[in-house]
């Protein structure tokens, strides 16, 4: 029997078309719906990712702050990712990736009560060879990505040049979530659909798919929508998720899965030369911020 682990989420994609305040509103009426069904629904689950929005949704909301901590402890809510603000992979340095993950682990450590041990880079548009020998240097054992180039598989080991390794799983049908659909039978469709495209490329009879997308507020009706499936499928069945529920299972299977040795970068190219100014000058704010870390440092 193949088990689908469904992952509601929602993606904090900030400052792209609205202001820093606007974003972060959006973002928070997001989560406060998703506290709701976490209260009220005990089958429910949610994923989130970035410190950015989590750590002043707690400042500016400190009546939630022990309905998160337990929703946390009870592994019902997940923080993923381990970034301040998710980066694009390719074009910060190695040294700017280790710190935001080292500011952010310390955070949700510190703050949060929890361990991160998934890297959630699912927006992010390529990755350096080098990504498995930095995310396991900050701690973490899971990669999951959606965009850039993954193997032929969905399931892997990435090994970097120096031996470094993390257990991946690249999202081929993407992250934005398969939909609730306009009816019980729409939605039993689209998980069959999605199932057999997955079953392809999965190196076990679990499967991750995801609910949610760019700043998506959590649908309730998902609770119906999955108990409507499960009780007319047998060969196939949902669990409602965290994104570390699924790599737990995938665990399992570490001795089996393929090793890869790869640069997952062949798309999307042109659009890194094209953004040279950018990439110039975030180098440019990285040594200047390095620069005034030492002198910081030696002046006391």
């Amino acid at each position: 029997m193949k088990t689908i682990y469904l992952v509601p989420h929602s993606h904090y994609d900030a400052e792209v078309f609205l202001t820093r305040e606007e974003y972060l509103q959006w973002g928070f009426s997001n989560l406060l719906e998703a506290l709701k069904l976490l209260e009220t629904e005990p089958d429910f689950r949610f994923t989130l990712d970035q410190v950015c929005y989590i750590e002043p949704f707690m400042e500016r909301y400190p009546e939630c702050r022990e309905s998160v901590l337990r929703f946390i402890r009870e592994k019902r809510l997940y923080i993923a990712g381990g970034m301040y603000a998710m980066a694009d992979m390719n074009m910060p340095s190695g040294e700017s990736l280790a710190r935001q993950y080292l500011r952010s682990v310390a955070y949700c450590r510190d703050t949060l009560g929890v361990d991160i041990s998934l890297g959630w880079t699912l927006d992010s548009f390529g990755y350096s060879p080098q990504t498995p020998q930095i995310m396991s240097r900050c701690g973490f054992r899971y990669h999951a990505f959606a965009r850039g180039a993954g193997p032929h598989t969905a399931d892997f080991i990435w090994v970097a040049p120096d031996g470094s390794e993390t257990l991946c799983h690249h999202m081929k049908l993407g992250y934005g979530g398969i939909g609730m659909g306009e009816t019980q039978e729409e939605f039993d469709q689209r998980v069959l659909r999605h199932a057999k495209i997955l079953s392809k490329y999965s190196a076990t009879d679990a499967l991750m798919m995801t609910e949610g997308g760019d700043l998506s507020a959590p649908d309730p009706i998902i609770i119906s929508r999955v108990k409507g499936f499960n009780s007319t499928h047998t060969d196939v069945q949902i669990r409602i998720a965290t994104a570390i529920e699924y790599f737990e299972e995938l665990e399992k299977a570490r001795p089996k899965l393929e090793r890869i040795h790869e640069d997952l970068n062949p798309i999307f190219q042109g659009c890194y030369t094209s953004r040279i100014e950018v990439k110039k000058g975030n180098r440019r704010l990285e040594g200047k911020l390095t620069s005034a870390e030492a002198l910081a440092a030696s002046s006391g």
